[in-house]
């Protein structure tokens, strides 16, 4: 069965927006639009999702000739190390599955770990849904199916680095190393550790993370696009030549900055520790990564597709913030007028920025990977 028709992905953005404000949360809601989400990202048309086709193509390939030791040079190694991707392949191919089978298993592999996530987590499971759709990540399963997979499983290793200790830490590297064998660049993610080392207070840390953020968003080109280039990673610079580096429109760098602002407006006023869950520590660890990433996505602003993907494994994390953001207005813990107009101007921009930039050219202000 395959799903074909475009107009359901912008109608279904709708339907999930009015599942949210119309009536109380329930968890049946998230259940029913969760399963939803899976059904169509797994039954897709063959030709929604501009990389749909090329998995379901390089499927032979893979499955029937690709041998583990086959490759060589850093390319190849990156290949070898994702070695779970090409045991999928094998074992499919082998069982006679045809090449859409593996959209299907990819599918299937990121919404277990998302599922498993919420029980993790125990966020409302509705609204996130809701931000995983205007934030583009639900878009991005039908374009980059394997990195998708992977961050699924990288935001389940977030929660055990959160959450701190030696056997915390040590299940979270495996996670991590679990998602690197089917997306290398979740490799990248071993890079949060390095906050722990970090203590500063909450203000600071967000006036820093304005400040940092404001400065990469004003920048005409990204310098980490030029640092990749000069370093000539194979594995990294086979994406990068698919993409030129482009100027950031005004009006572009304009709405960067409100989102920015906005975000950090809001993250002052609101607590992620829901229900009084967390210790202080580790909210503290939570909210540094949550502003880590932050600042992650706006270094990556105005690089080419590559750049935003490696962002794309830690911007995860706020579709968990913004789910809590979500609750709060509509539970009305957010009490102060100022404040609510606040949250909803920014819904409507992710709204605007999310959906409407779906696509590598569709976008009016930037490209498809700068969403937060």
């Amino acid at each position: 069965m395959n799903i074909g028709s475009y107009g359901w992905y912008y109608i279904f953005p709708a339907i999930i927006i009015l599942l949210s404000v119309l009536g109380k949360p329930s968890k049946w809601k998230g259940i029913l639009v969760f399963l939803s989400l899976f059904f169509f990202t797994a039954f897709r048309g063959d030709y929604v999702g501009n990389d749909t086709m090329n998995y379901m193509e390089s499927f032979n390939y893979i499955g029937g000739n690709l041998e583990f030791g086959e490759l060589t040079g850093i390319n190849s190694l990156g290949k070898n190390l994702e070695f779970i991707n090409i045991l999928l392949h094998r074992i499919l191919y082998s069982l006679d599955f045809s090449s859409r089978s593996i959209i299907t298993v990819y599918a299937l592999i990121t919404y277990l770990f998302l599922y498993f996530a919420y029980r993790l987590y125990k966020f409302d499971l509705l609204y996130f849904c809701l931000f995983y759709v205007l934030t583009n990540m639900f878009f991005m399963t039908f374009n980059l199916s394997r990195q998708m997979c992977a961050i699924s499983i990288l935001l389940v290793s977030y929660f055990y680095f959160i959450k701190g200790g030696k056997k915390n830490s040590i299940i979270s590297v495996l996670y991590i190393l679990l998602a690197s064998s089917i997306h290398l660049s979740s490799l990248f993610s071993l890079i949060v550790f390095a906050l722990k080392f970090i203590k500063i207070r909450r203000n600071y840390a967000i006036i820093i993370t304005g400040f940092i953020s404001s400065i990469f968003i004003v920048t005409v080109i990204s310098p980490l696009t030029l640092i990749f280039k000069y370093l000539n990673i194979e594995y990294i610079s086979r994406y990068m030549g698919v993409y030129d580096e482009y100027n950031r429109s005004i009006i572009g760098q304009l709405f960067s900055l409100i989102i920015l602002i906005s975000k950090l407006y809001l993250f002052k006023k609101i607590s992620f520790n829901r229900n009084n869950r967390l210790t202080s520590d580790q909210l503290a660890q939570l909210e540094l990564f949550f502003l880590s990433s932050v600042i992650i996505a706006s270094m990556f602003d105005g690089a080419n597709g590559m750049m935003g993907r490696i962002a794309m494994n830690f911007t995860i994390i706020q579709c968990l913030y913004l789910s809590i953001l979500m609750e709060n207005i509509i539970t009305t813990r957010i009490k102060y007028k100022g404040d609510i107009i606040v949250a909803t101007f920014l819904l409507l921009l992710l709204l605007f920025y999310g959906v409407g930039s779906y696509g590598y050219n569709g976008a009016f202000i930037t490209g498809y990977y700068l969403m937060f």
